[in-house]
């Protein structure tokens, strides 16, 4: 049985759309979200900080993780941090890999 064209067509263009979602979400957060996880973390609770610290443990932190560890951070307290006073990527990225080092994994 064959699909008419235009279904065809229309599951080829979600099946793509939902493909860039994927990519976009792997792809690793932004320096000034780097901050904000490294504000959060000198604040949260040791679960939050175990978790902060699974997270880099392949060195980098994807928009996916981003969004789950702000999620457990508002649950876990009612403070948030907005600051945004950023260095750049790499240095952010190192300085939370450097915090999250002394945090012992489960």
């Amino acid at each position: 049985m064959q699909l008419p064209k235009k279904t065809s067509i229309l599951l080829a263009a979600l099946s793509g759309v939902l493909a860039g979602v994927a990519f976009h979400q792997t792809a690793e957060i932004t320096a000034g979200e780097y901050r904000v996880l490294r504000n959060e973390f000198r604040q949260a609770t040791v679960e939050y900080r175990g978790a902060v610290a699974a997270a880099m443990h392949s060195g980098e932190i994807s928009r996916w993780e981003y969004r789950t560890l702000l999620d457990r951070y508002r649950d876990e307290t009612e403070r948030f941090s907005v600051g945004n006073d950023a260095l750049n990527l790499r240095e952010e990225r190192l300085v939370l890999a450097a915090m999250t080092r002394q945090i012992n994994r489960p």
